[in-house]
Formats: C-alpha cells, sequence, structure tokens
C-alpha cells in the first residue's frame, strides 16, 4: 500500500491517535503535518498546501466542525474528512453541513483509512495530470 508521498494534515489532540494515524500514514508514504486542536489546524490549512485534512471533530480550542467552516471560507477544494468515535447520522450530516466530505470512525481500521485516503487523493491527482 503506498500513498506516493501524499501531504495530509492530521487535526487530532489525544496523543495515542497522533501516534496510531502517523505511523500507517508514514508506513504509506505520506507527509504527515500535525495540528493539536482546530484553530492550529485552520492555520497550517492556510499556509500550506495539504492533498487531504483528517479533522477531529472534539477538541480544544476550536472542534473540527468549527475548524472545517473556517478553512472552507478560503480553500473548497482539500477533502476535509472527520475522525470520529461517533458514527451517527446527525453527526454525519453536521460534518457534511460544515463542509467536510466524508468521515472515518475512530479507532481506525487501517483499510478503511487507506482506502479513503487513496480514493480522495487518486481522484485529485488525475485530475491534475494532463
Amino acid at each position: 500500500m503506498n500513498l506516493g508521498g501524499i501531504r495530509v494534515l492530521l487535526v487530532e489532540d489525544v496523543e495515542f491517535n497522533i501516534v496510531m494515524a502517523e505511523k500507517m500514514l508514514m508506513s504509506w508514504n505520506a507527509s504527515v503535518d500535525i495540528a493539536e486542536n482546530g484553530k492550529e489546524g485552520m492555520e497550517k490549512a492556510k499556509e500550506n498546501s495539504y492533498d487531504i485534512i483528517l479533522m477531529d471533530l472534539q477538541m480544544p480550542v476550536m472542534d473540527g466542525y468549527s475548524a472545517a467552516k473556517a478553512i472552507r471560507g478560503f480553500n473548497s477544494f482539500t477533502p476535509i474528512i472527520a475522525l470520529t468515535a461517533s458514527a451517527s447520522i446527525d453527526m454525519q450530516q453536521k460534518a457534511l453541513d460544515c463542509g467536510m466530505n466524508n468521515h472515518i470512525s475512530k479507532p481506525f481500521n487501517p483499510h478503511e483509512l487507506y482506502k479513503t485516503l487513496f480514493e480522495y487523493t487518486q481522484d485529485r491527482n488525475n485530475h491534475l495530470k494532463p
């Protein structure tokens, strides 16, 4: 499994989740940048170019919903994937309403994470190729 150096912004406040996700992403040759709350994630998304953003929903300082809305104010094209322990229909709809593209349940299933990352970044890269 290879993600060919895609740039991922991981916005997550739980150290264990950061370590697990970072380990998986790096094993797939992805480049990972970490933000520990939504405000920091929004600032990094404004300053850098990412192929995809993985966004926890419940964080201190600024939650994932607010961060996604803020990012959509200046970036409408980078996929944002919600990371959540809850897969309720209400949560999914709220995430979509805030500009997120999809969601992944925690704890991470490596195959689901890889499949989602590949799907969203492969489509984008195909559109960029001449």
